[in-house]
């Protein structure tokens, strides 16, 4: 079951229609189910497929840890993106980790220290150039208050721009 449910959540963006931009808002950082919280999975795959990441961070949960992370200088990597922080916070977490290991695994799948490692690559790259990465269709500074703003009217108006930016979202006349 395990298997099933990490391979199934990992494989999502082959077997759903592909998204044309992904907005996180929120997200658990507790007692999540399965091996990472879903926010970070779907950051990961909507990065790793370069689709627009529209991430706000102003609002909590597992949002604002990777606008956190992108927003932090250096090369610190945040608690909250180890194996030994999540176990802390998800209780099932080491069982699942520890029926993976006993279970041959197809090649593509990827364990939880490797997805964890990619996402923070993610974070790092867009350290220096965060519109670029996240791929917002704004511009560096906009996309930096979108990943700090608790103004739910300022975020909608920032994503509804980069996605017009993107030519992914048509405008309708008034």
């Amino acid at each position: 079951m395990a298997f099933l449910w990490r391979h199934g959540v990992e494989d999502c963006g082959e077997r759903i229609p592909a998204v044309t931009a992904r907005i996180m808002l929120g997200g658990k950082l507790d007692a999540f189910s399965g091996f990472v919280p879903g926010v970070f999975e779907e950051a990961l795959v909507t990065l790793e497929n370069r689709r627009p990441l529209y991430i706000l961070g102003g609002f909590g949960g597992a949002s604002e840890v990777l606008a956190n992370a992108l927003l932090t200088t250096g090369s610190d990597r945040p608690a909250e993106l180890t194996l030994g922080w999540l176990s802390s916070r998800n209780s099932e977490l080491p069982t699942l980790l520890q029926i993976a290991d006993q279970t041959e695994l197809p090649s593509e799948a990827r364990s939880t220290s490797v997805m964890l490692d990619a996402l923070f690559a993610f974070a790092e790259s867009a350290r220096s150039n965060p519109s670029a990465v996240l791929n917002t269709g704004l511009d560096d500074e906009e996309t930096h208050e979108l990943l700090t703003t608790r103004s739910i009217t300022t975020a909608v108006n920032l994503v509804r721009k980069g996605l017009v930016a993107m030519e992914k979202f048509e405008q309708l006349p008034a």
